[in-house]
């Protein structure tokens, strides 16, 4: 099993990979590789396809909402990102120094290769679905694709979540669905 999950997991990150580029040639051929707040990509939106930059998705969710995946006092703030297409999101902290939930607007070369590859999927609101890769060997992460009805097509939500979190916790997906759904609803899919 583990052996089947470190597959999953390898051929997600080739498509996560060959999707996002190699950096270099942004949105328009404007270089919008790094994560650099004063960069165009930080503050102007690729398309009229996102509503949101990744300050506003940053902005979407209080200290309250991350309250469920935290552990303990948390003092460093969320990080706007941006993928080396322009695409917004947000990376919020879980505990300081390791862990965090990142949640980003993500357009793959095909999110039906992500769908197949997934071990199972979850509702996150109402037909919003998430196709989860989850595994927990150790390193405490998960990684899914969400796609509505209501997105642009060929785009979904991406959510990552890397974190502390006790055997009876384990699914850690699952125990983002509320911070998931609140950033997917605030882009109007």
């Amino acid at each position: 099993m583990r052996t089947r999950v470190l597959a999953i997991v390898a051929l997600m990150g080739v498509v996560l990979t060959v999707s996002t580029g190699c950096g270099g040639s942004g949105v328009n051929g404007s270089d919008s590789s790094g994560a650099n707040p004063s960069s165009p990509a930080a503050t102007s939106l690729p398309d009229e396809t996102v509503s949101l930059t990744a300050a506003e998705i940053c902005a979407v969710l209080t200290p309250r909402d991350m309250a469920p995946l935290t552990d303990g006092a948390v003092t460093e703030p969320p990080v706007p990102v941006n993928s080396p297409d322009g695409l917004p999101g947000c990376k919020w902290p879980v505990q300081d120094g390791w862990g965090w939930l990142e949640l980003s607007v993500f357009r793959p070369v095909s999110v039906e290769v992500l769908q197949s590859i997934a071990v199972w999927t979850y509702t996150v609101d109402g037909d919003a679905v998430g196709w989860s890769s989850d595994r927990n060997d150790g390193l405490h992460q998960c990684l899914s694709v969400v796609r509505s009805p209501r997105m642009p097509t060929g785009y979904t939500l991406r959510a990552m979540v890397n974190a502390p979190v006790s055997g009876a916790e384990a699914n850690l997906c699952r125990k983002a669905i509320p911070q998931t759904r609140k950033v997917l609803r605030a882009l109007g899919w």
